[in-house]
């Protein structure tokens, strides 16, 4: 049928998992898509993504939307200038650092990285970064360097005053780290994706593998693998640590820090930086299995529709019935104490609710998630199969089961908890 093809289409070309953010979302676009164009009848849209790029450009616009903002997961960009400061800058006199960001969005990612390094103490000549995104729209905006207030969030935003100029209707960057950033339209799973650059010393690639099919996901692994220098750093999301580590690369052991390295560099182990705990424990949206909140620091497919360990809007409650005040004010507690790094403090937050009420389905899930935090992948497993168990429809706890089996090799595993899901929403009538 035209839909199947036009998923398909998407898996080709841009990586696309219809199954990681919902084929109702894909479903939404291409009806908007239509409209648009004044077609009646998928097949009549099909046929015109086939013979126009243009168009085909438009339903990739409309299928992957900006979430982020400066400074995500703080912990990571204090690491880097650390390390930069304190292990690169001695090894390297005279040379240029080398950053890429890759699914880099609307350039909120990519200056975060300048302006740490700034703040570090390298000047703007030691550092260089390349920035791609699939998104025409999100380059433009990149380049640009003018945000509003919804891309400066958390208790610091400190460095706004140090590096923008307020205006009536946002904020403009300062041209000194305007410049530090190259962005690039570019698709990562292009074969010709940076195909003749040096290695870079520092990716960011966060949050984009969770999005893709596995064989995408391999694709751009070989990518990250040909891209990044013997000595480099690989910064993912919190969610994807587990498809990274299962390529052989090793994590960097330092709190709320989701990075890795090659094997074969020592260096960052043997004298870890350590970074204060600090920043936020991002939260998700639950959405019953109809609305899902976005996890991303780039531009992602469909945003609305994606399992993520922790997200950016207010926590859920996916309990059959009204939970309590004092319930819902101890899992807030729960979740705040877990933005501040503080994850022990938030367990045992969430072991008060579970003393009150032993089937509270979001307790289970939080514990979940924490774990998953602190690495501890058993744990999490154990805390999401009982927020299963209480809530069988649970789509986000059954999706993060999935990655965990997929993590630890047990692909029947995995495959099997997805075509839950996909059966679930069958079952619902999303299509």
């Amino acid at each position: 049928m035209p839909r199947k093809h036009i998923e398909s289409l998407l898996e080709k070309e841009i990586g696309l998992s219809p199954e990681s953010i919902g084929p109702e979302t894909i479903a939404k676009a291409v009806q908007a898509r239509m409209r648009a164009n004044g077609l009646m009848e998928t097949r009549a849209y099909l046929s015109l993504l086939r013979r126009s790029k243009a168009e085909w450009d438009e339903l990739v616009e409309a299928v992957v939307i900006p979430e982020t903002w400066f400074f995500r997961n703080r912990q990571s960009f204090t690491f880097l200038g650390l390390w930069a400061k304190r292990k690169w800058l001695p090894k390297h006199k005279g040379n240029v650092l080398r950053v890429l960001s890759i699914a880099s969005s609307t350039g909120e990612e990519p200056y975060s990285i300048a302006m740490a390094l700034l703040d570090a103490g390298l000047s703007e000549k030691r550092f260089s970064i390349v920035s791609a995104d699939i998104s025409k729209n999100a380059v433009r905006k990149a380049r640009l360097g003018f945000y509003g207030p919804e891309s400066f969030r958390g208790n610091d935003v400190s460095f706004r005053e140090r590096y923008f100029d307020a205006t009536n209707d946002g904020y403009q960057l300062h041209l000194s780290v305007l410049k530090t950033v190259l962005f690039l339209r570019k698709n990562v799973l292009s074969n010709q994706f940076l195909s003749e650059d040096s290695p870079y010393d520092i990716i960011f690639c966060r949050n984009l593998l969770i999005y893709l099919s596995p064989l995408a996901r391999q694709k751009v692994m070989g990518v990250i693998d040909r891209l990044l220098a013997k000595t480099g750093i690989f910064f993912v999301g919190h969610a994807e640590r587990p498809l990274v580590t299962a390529l052989g690369l090793q994590l960097i052991k330092e709190p709320r820090v989701f990075a890795f390295r090659r094997a074969v560099d020592s260096d960052v182990s043997k004298a870890p930086v350590r970074p204060k705990p600090r920043g936020k424990f991002e939260r998700r949206r639950h959405r019953n299995d109809k609305a899902s909140h976005a996890h991303r620091t780039h531009t992602i497919p469909g945003s609305a529709k994606r399992p993520d360990p922790v997200g950016n809007n207010s926590y859920p409650v996916t309990n059959r019935r009204q939970p309590s005040t004092k319930k819902m004010e101890l899992l807030d507690r729960a979740r705040q104490r877990a933005d501040k790094g503080d994850l022990e403090e938030a367990i045992r937050l969430c072991g008060e609710v579970l003393d009150q009420d032993t089937t509270h389905v979001q307790a289970h899930y939080l514990q979940g998630l924490i774990f998953l935090a602190m690495a501890n992948e058993e744990d999490a497993e154990k805390w999401l199969g009982k927020a299963v168990y209480l809530d069988p429809e649970h789509h986000d706890a059954l999706n993060h089961l999935a990655l965990i089996a997929e993590h630890r090799g047990d692909g029947k595993t995995s495959t099997q908890l997805r075509q839950r899901v996909k059966r679930l929403r069958r079952k619902e009538g999303v299509h």
